[in-house]
């Protein structure tokens, strides 16, 4: 599936090119989909048209207004990204720490507790641990992995950081956002919006447990694949 992607990212690439607005159209849904994709991990099943009628400032009877709050915070953190693609391609704690900072103003502040997370079925690694464990994921992912795919780095920077859960809130996104900003970074969209809360803690678990990436590979491929169908037909 992977080399069928790069040949799809080839024919996007000149779609795009020579189509100012097909780029404005696949960078807006990106922005839809990435700010959904936030959302459902959150457990909240907000599809991508819910999402542009909440940012047309339109109110639904059930929503809250931590909704609205979310909103801005999802907004700033995939603004970020976009602001940054195109001057690194690369991922490391100063992109997670911008990250982080975006989606909660204020200083950085790494977690200090050891709560369970992931619905109560995972208790990630000492706090104490934490920068330490990041740095070794930075080493790796330019060294063990330097041969890897954009998708296996990618998968594999979303299973590290949902194995560290460097800060206390937001585990589920910033894994996730860290992963699309570093496939935004080299030229692939991120995945569809029925990127599954789930079907994505039940993968990132099997890396946490085994360090196995093949299932979270799996996933990006299968989503990235169907996005890129969704932009070639567009």
């Amino acid at each position: 599936m992977e080399s069928r992607i790069e040949n799809q990212l080839k024919e996007l690439k000149d779609k795009g090119n020579s189509d100012a607005k097909f780029y404005k159209t696949a960078r807006k849904l990106n922005f839809l989909d990435w700010i959904s994709i936030c959302f459902r991990l959150d457990g909240k099943d907000f599809n991508i048209e819910r999402v542009y009628r909440l940012l047309q400032g339109e109110s639904f009877p059930n929503s809250m207004i931590g909704d609205y709050t979310d909103l801005e915070r999802y907004k700033k953190l995939v603004k970020f990204s976009y602001n940054s693609v195109g001057m690194d391609n690369s991922f490391d704690h100063h992109i997670l720490e911008k990250m982080y900072k975006a989606l909660h103003d204020g200083e950085v502040n790494y977690r200090r507790i050891n709560p369970l997370i992931l619905d109560n079925r995972y208790s990630p690694i000492h706090s104490s641990n934490i920068q330490k464990s990041i740095k070794e994921m930075e080493i790796n992912l330019y060294h063990k992995w330097q041969e890897g795919s954009v998708l296996e780095k990618a998968a594999y920077i979303s299973g590290c950081l949902v194995e560290i859960a460097p800060f206390e809130e937001d585990h589920l996104q910033i894994a996730a956002s860290s992963s699309f900003h570093y496939l935004l970074s080299n030229g692939y969209p991120i995945p569809t919006s029925d990127f599954d809360r789930d079907d994505f803690i039940e993968r990132a678990l099997e890396f946490v447990d085994k360090k196995n990436i093949t299932p979270l590979l799996n996933l990006y491929a299968k989503n990235i694949n169907k996005k890129l169908d969704m932009l070639l037909q567009a």
